[in-house]
């Protein structure tokens, strides 16, 4: 039987003109699941089928990865949340590695950039691609054993919240809570009215009771979108929605992208892309609620500094443009990162 995973997609061709495409959402025992119809004429339904059944009469289509939720134990008192992401072509090649790592009990690596006078938070989400390169990746996967986990598939296109949807966070929220309740009460005896005032505001210094609140306050969207190549923004629908992209959306692009777009066609991302036939420049971009775009562009052959190569003059090359161009300081202020767990 092949092994398969709650968010996993099926589909197969009603006739020419009709595909019928299913979201597995649960699995009620090794003989029957939950699906949810997203393409066809019943988008919406959800229906009980054999899981031979989907084996047998659809064909299961590829995932982009899988991600991981883990309730982890560090050691004989203390639990944590671990959540991973794999890229299947990591996983092909025999890379067992994931991209992308978010925890709660691990120190913020990145605070100290957004405030430098409080360094002791806890909460990170962190790459390959971001990961400091003094420190170990690995690391960040340390622990005794694991006590619980849900895999999921992940395709292109999906946003947070649509992943969240699909299965139930009770442990995560659970473990989230208890280490979110022994921070606080580590306050009591020393400043009673701040352990009082943490409890009220749900959050103290990185600790979080919820696994939606542990995944956006650390911004493990956008690294997930950039295990994946995708630009995540927060420009509106509406600068990717007529089909080219809008002057604000096309500035913003050519800064990022070090180039001049002078012409643009745009379409909503879906499986059935094939990217590699595509052959003009394009870049995969998400607005702000995460539905991601397929931008095909012309340049007019006008580039800026070349900072592909990461050698040490590009590396100081690319600190002076940030240092010193309005308009790229713009763009990236149009970058989908939240810094709200460091206001106060």
């Amino acid at each position: 039987m092949n092994k398969f995973f709650i968010n996993t997609r099926f589909y197969k061709y009603v006739d020419d003109d009709t595909i019928i495409e299913l979201k597995v959402l649960k699995f009620h025992n090794k003989e029957k699941c939950k699906c949810r119809v997203t393409k066809g004429p019943d988008v919406g339904m959800e229906i009980n089928i054999p899981v031979k059944t989907l084996q047998d009469e659809y064909t299961m289509l590829s995932n982009d990865g899988i991600i991981i939720f883990n309730v982890v134990k560090i050691n004989d008192t203390l639990d944590d949340v671990m959540v991973t992401v794999f890229r299947s072509d990591d996983l092909v090649k025999g890379i067992n590695i994931p991209n992308v790592v978010c925890r709660q009990c691990v120190l913020d690596l990145f605070a100290k950039q957004f405030t430098p006078n409080h360094v002791d938070y806890v909460g990170l989400s962190i790459s390959k691609e971001t990961c400091p390169a003094d420190v170990e990746f690995e690391n960040f996967l340390a622990c005794e054993s694991v006590k619980t986990s849900v895999v999921l598939s992940y395709y292109i296109g999906e946003s947070l919240d649509e992943i969240l949807s699909v299965f139930k966070h009770d442990d995560f929220n659970n473990t989230l809570r208890c280490l979110f309740l022994s921070h606080c009460d580590s306050f009591i005896k020393t400043n009673p009215a701040m352990a009082d005032y943490f409890r009220r505001k749900g959050e103290a210094n990185g600790y979080v009771q919820t696994l939606p609140e542990l995944l956006k306050l650390n911004n493990f969207e956008y690294d997930l979108y950039r295990t994946f190549d995708i630009i995540p923004t927060t420009l509106p629908a509406e600068h990717f929605s007529d089909g080219v992209l809008s002057k604000t959306a096309e500035e913003l692009l050519s800064e990022i992208l070090r180039t001049k777009i002078y012409k643009s066609l745009v379409v909503k991302y879906d499986k059935d892309i094939d990217l590699e036939a595509i052959n003009k420049k394009y870049c995969l971009v998400s607005d702000n609620d995460g539905t991601v775009y397929v931008v095909a562009y012309f340049v007019n052959g006008t580039y800026y500094t070349d900072i592909d190569d990461d050698n040490e003059q590009n590396i100081e090359k690319l600190v002076t443009l940030m240092g010193t161009s309005k308009s790229l300081q713009h763009a990236y202020e149009n970058i989908k990162f939240s810094k709200k767990k460091y206001e106060k």
